[in-house]
């Protein structure tokens, strides 16, 4: 459950019911949907308040666990499957949809679709550490901005309203108030455990390609090594299955023939001749 306290009103000292559900359900009436991003320092409370306000504003249906992703590629699936009225949550986007990477194809095909999914009413969130973490253009779409009180009470948090100038692309916010962000899944469990696996899955897997790409990255020379090898495995392979196409008047296969074929170095192509004659003849193919 959230609660607000308004700033801006200060003769309304006590929390009032969620008036920010209130604004989200009015602008779907008004056929405009809602971009929040949810900031703090890690352990925060980032990742509860996305799934309270899931539980809040996704009025089709109540929220659960799996309306959650973590790749973009089940986060773009979420979104073409979901119906007007719909929350979708992105959990920790920075790591896959990084302002380092705004030139990959990920970031610009994440952004064309950020820009032109208006029209199907459905309403996201971005559970991030930093702001600045996100994709530039995927920053200038967010609507309102959660900064979780890393200090204070788990939970507590000041809501911002973002604003962009449309002609010179500045951007600013203005500050709407606090909030509390009760404990989500309080009276369904069930789900916070798959949430819960389903983190610690996505955790394990991108812990194991971050490893992969380091080791690449720590002795590139190796790597480099590894990815030829790989390529004139593939090459031989190709060369045995169909050897006629590749055979010289002499009836061996020619280097020159698999370097025009395969791109490769002439050293590279003469190592792969080499081997699949050696192979042909250990196996008596015929040449003809």
């Amino acid at each position: 459950m959230l609660k607000f306290k308004l700033d801006p009103l200060p003769w309304r000292s006590e929390f009032q019911d969620d008036p920010f559900t209130y604004q989200i359900k009015l602008r779907l009436r008004e056929k405009r949907n809602t971009m929040v991003a949810f900031i703090s320092d890690p352990r925060a409370g980032k990742s509860n308040a996305e799934k309270v306000l899931g539980e809040q504003i996704n009025i089709n249906r109540p929220f659960k666990a799996r309306d959650i992703t973590f790749l973009p590629t089940d986060y773009l699936e979420a979104i073409t499957k979901a119906e007007p009225g719909d929350y979708r949550p992105f959990d920790e986007p920075g790591a896959e949809w990084s302002s380092r990477r705004f030139m990959s194809i990920k970031n610009q095909m994440m952004n064309a679709t950020h820009v032109t999914f208006g029209s199907k009413y459905i309403n996201v969130g971005w559970a991030i550490p930093v702001l600045t973490m996100q994709d530039l253009q995927a920053r200038m779409l967010i609507k309102y901005v959660f900064y979780m009180n890393s200090t204070g009470p788990k939970g507590m948090a000041r809501l911002y309203q973002n604003w962009v100038n449309h002609y010179t692309g500045k951007t600013g916010r203005t500050k709407l108030g606090g909030c509390w962000f009760a404990p989500c899944f309080q009276d369904r469990p069930e789900e916070e455990k798959e949430y819960d696996e389903m983190k610690k899955n996505y955790q394990d897997q991108s812990y194991e390609k971050y490893y992969k790409e380091f080791s690449k990255a720590d002795d590139p020379y190796k790597a480099k090594v590894e990815e030829n090898m790989e390529k004139l495995q593939t090459a031989l392979k190709k060369v045995l299955e169909s050897p006629s196409q590749y055979l010289n008047s002499k009836g061996r296969v020619d280097a020159n023939s698999l370097r025009l074929e395969f791109g490769t170095t002439v050293r590279d192509s003469e190592v792969i001749a080499r081997q699949a004659n050696k192979k042909l003849a250990s196996l008596q193919t015929p040449t003809t």
